[in-house]
């Protein structure tokens, strides 16, 4: 026989919603002691961080103020290199006494100077100023505008005079070639010139002449702070500053 159930289906899910219930009261309970436990260990890890921050910060305060005496310090540094090499620089050009001394110190008894003359000149490929853009010029004012004073006033003393170069020209009579050639030897052996060259060595035109008239091109070495100048300080030149400012 089949067994006739004669209680509404509104009864029946009603008691199977009660038999659910605790289950659902269960489930909800567990859902909130679990983000309880999410809160609190999240809580937990807050102050730790916090704790970790509190301990951490007078570091970092330590470290951004070394960082900005660092940057300072930097700045100082790079205004002093800047000053120290326009101070250099002005050493340059050779002073025409030092100049005038290493030609005469040892000039020998049979040579007659009757010419001597010192002169800047610029080289031929070098006399060809670069064209530059707008742009690149105002480019250029920028950059030179954020330097140190010292530096600005180095490169402008550089973009002057770092073309020219110092020539001396020499002419005069000797009757004795080999003393004018061992002078010109000397000459060439001196640390201040770079390059001597004998441009002519002619004798005279008078009968009976032992009379030769020469002339001699010296090209002085670039000065203190230029390329190819010295990098270590000249004791003669040193010497002299001393007793021009005694």
């Amino acid at each position: 026989m089949h067994d006739i159930d004669f209680l509404p289906n509104t009864y029946r899910q009603k008691h199977l919603r009660k038999q659910w219930e605790p289950w659902r009261v269960a489930v909800v309970a567990a859902f909130v002691a679990l983000m309880g436990t999410i809160v609190l260990f999240d809580y937990q890890r807050y102050h730790a961080a916090q704790r970790q921050l509190d301990a951490i910060l007078p570091e970092h305060e330590a470290a951004l103020a070394q960082t900005k005496q660092l940057a300072s310090l930097q700045a100082e540094c790079r205004s002093i290199r800047a000053e120290a090499n326009l101070y250099t620089y002005l050493r340059h050009p050779w002073p025409r006494t030092r100049i005038l001394a290493a030609l005469v110190e040892d000039l020998p008894d049979p040579i007659v100077l009757e010419e001597l003359r010192i002169t800047k000149q610029i080289p031929g490929e070098q006399t060809r100023t670069p064209q530059y853009s707008k742009e690149e010029r105002e480019e250029e004012a920028k950059r030179r505008d954020k330097l140190p004073p010292a530096a600005r006033d180095y490169e402008k003393l550089r973009d002057k005079n770092d073309k020219a170069r110092t020539v001396v020209t020499l002419a005069g009579v000797t009757e004795d070639s080999a003393a004018l050639y061992h002078y010109l030897s000397k000459l060439d052996q001196a640390d201040l010139f770079e390059k001597v060259d004998l441009d002519s060595l002619e004798r005279e035109t008078q009968d009976r002449s032992r009379a030769m008239r020469f002339r001699v091109t010296v090209m002085v070495r670039p000065g203190y702070g230029q390329q190819g100048g010295p990098t270590k300080p000249d004791t003669k030149t040193v010497a002299q500053s001393k007793l021009t400012t005694s």
